[in-house]
């Protein structure tokens, strides 16, 4: 029966209105007649598991570097080219400064070589001397350290012992070269102020050795060179000792109160100037020029003036001459 129900053909009904053909389903062999087949057991799919995909890892962005870094690295850039600037120029100062004195004291070694007067050619001007340009001097606004005139300065005095050179070749007869030319252990110039011969040691004086003589007059008496001429003096009591190369030496005797002191006898005078006071080498009290030029000496009633003239000469070439006649004044 089953055979029969499964040979007969199954036919189904066509659900369509017009089929165009009839389709035949027939049993595979392999399961008739009761054959046994191996039944799996369909397994339930189960719902698909969602895969969970791991979760991504977050983005490591850098790190944004703060804003002191930033503003920090132009600066300390601008202060690395700024440092850098200044050593520079210390340095090239510094060679600036070196090649400077290298260059100064190359002028000072290599001499100059001025043209000569005699081999002047066309190529080589000759050299015009320069004319001096000579400084007014005005008197009162700077003081001078000189104590001799603006117009004078002293001789020359070769040996430095005192005398100048025409004193010791004109007057005394010594040598300008060597100061102490008898050798007695004293200079020339000391020995003239003393009075004493600076060309031997015996006679002793100038008025001994011949080198000087007495003036007198009016009751006082005083040494003058022997080569020196005296002439009376044109006015009053006195007389002018007259040089053999221009100069004189005016010597006058003037009244004073004995009851006066020098100083006070010299403003009442109405004499300019300041001297300073001193003494004599005879102990007599003398007011003496700043310029050493002009002596007053106290003789108690009367007063000795001695003034050195220097006439045309720029220099002073008897000083120490002057100082041994005014040492010399005495009363007689």
């Amino acid at each position: 029966m089953a055979d029969q129900m499964l040979q007969q053909p199954v036919t189904q009904t066509s659900t369509q209105n017009t089929p165009d053909q009839v389709r035949v389903f027939a049993m595979p062999a392999r399961y008739r007649h009761g054959a046994v087949v191996n039944m799996v057991e369909p397994v339930k799919a189960s719902a698909p598991t969602a895969i969970v995909q791991p979760p991504v890892p977050p983005k490591v962005l850098a790190p944004i570097p703060s804003a002191l870094p930033q503003k920090q690295q132009p600066s300390q850039t601008k202060k690395g080219l700024l440092v850098a600037g200044v050593i520079v120029l210390i340095a090239l100062g510094i060679g600036g400064y070196l090649l400077w004195r290298s260059v100064q004291k190359n002028k000072e070694a290599i001499p100059v070589e001025q043209p000569s007067q005699t081999q002047t050619t066309s190529e080589t001007p000759a050299i015009t001397p320069a004319t001096p340009v000579t400084t007014p001097v005005t008197t009162g606004t700077v003081p001078s350290t000189n104590p001799f005139p603006s117009a004078v300065t002293p001789g020359v005095d070769t040996d430095s012992d005192g005398l100048t050179d025409i004193e010791e070749t004109i007057v005394y007869g010594t040598n300008p070269n060597l100061p102490d030319t008898d050798g007695d252990g004293f200079l020339d110039g000391n020995e003239v102020f003393h009075g004493y011969n600076p060309n031997g040691t015996a006679p002793g004086t100038l008025e001994l050795a011949g080198l000087a003589q007495m003036l007198k007059i009016d009751g006082i008496q005083m040494l003058y060179p022997m080569k020196w001429t005296v002439l009376p003096a044109s006015s009053g009591t006195g007389s002018v000792v007259s040089t053999t190369t221009g100069e004189s030496v005016t010597v006058s005797i003037l009244a004073k109160d004995a009851s006066l002191s020098l100083s006070d006898w010299y403003q009442q005078s109405g004499k300019a100037g300041a001297p300073s006071s001193s003494k004599s080498r005879k102990g007599y009290p003398m007011l003496v020029d700043k310029n050493q030029l002009g002596v007053y000496l106290d003789l108690g009633t009367q007063v000795v003036s001695l003034i050195y003239d220097t006439s045309t000469k720029a220099t002073i070439d008897y000083l120490q001459t002057f100082q041994m006649m005014v040492n010399s004044v005495e009363k007689i």
